[in-house]
């Protein structure tokens, strides 16, 4: 540790390594808590394909992802369902109960029977796909260690500390109803006890 100072500095030398192999090493702060992802820079986005590497093999990049842990093609399916819906409504999927619920966008898939809705519910969430929250389902960690970038997010509101899209949780100054990821308010509590937009106190 003391070669390279800091664990940025390890990251940059960790990718000049893996640059030639087509890999690369990112250092990304989610719910609070520090991740170090390892990721392919083969596997790019379709809408964004290099006509200059036309020659290269081309993946559905999700897919891939997904296909890595085993999950067949209406379990992406499922998945994808589960995801549009969260980020939409910006609010966590229940399991049975309400309109619209895990069950129910499995009989959309005709998955009917309990037992394989339980199997592939189990699946996503022992590869993080997805986590269960007091009979809620909500974006597991891998969702945004490897697929967040291929969803748009345009319609969420923004972190007034660090500007990205926040789904489903949040805190707000309860003096300019500013918005924050829970973690950056907290951050922002016991750092300054102060909005980073009106200043007042939190």
């Amino acid at each position: 540790m003391g070669k390279f100072g800091d664990v940025n500095k390890i990251i940059h030398h960790i990718n000049e390594k893996l640059e030639p192999l087509g890999f690369i090493v990112n250092n990304e702060l989610i719910k609070g808590e520090e991740y170090i992802i390892l990721n392919s820079e083969r596997m790019r986005n379709p809408s964004n394909k290099d006509s200059t590497r036309e020659n290269e093999p081309f993946v559905n990049v999700k897919e891939e992802y997904l296909f890595n842990s085993k999950l067949k093609k209406n379990e992406i399916s499922l998945y994808y369902l589960i995801i549009e819906y969260i980020i939409s409504n910006n609010k966590n999927l229940k399991i049975d109960i309400g309109d619209t619920t895990y069950k129910s966008l499995c009989v959309q898939l005709n998955i009917k029977n309990a037992h394989t809705q339980k199997n592939i519910l189990d699946k996503f969430i022992f590869y993080n796909w997805i986590e269960k929250k007091s009979g809620e389902l909500t974006l597991g960690i891998r969702f945004f260690t490897d697929l967040i970038k291929f969803f748009p997010l345009n319609n969420l509101d923004k972190c007034s500390l660090c500007n990205n899209a926040i789904i489903v949780e949040n805190k707000r100054c309860s003096h300019c109803l500013s918005v924050y990821h829970p973690h950056c308010f907290n951050h922002l509590a016991e750092k300054l006890s102060l909005c980073f937009v009106c200043k007042n106190a939190l």
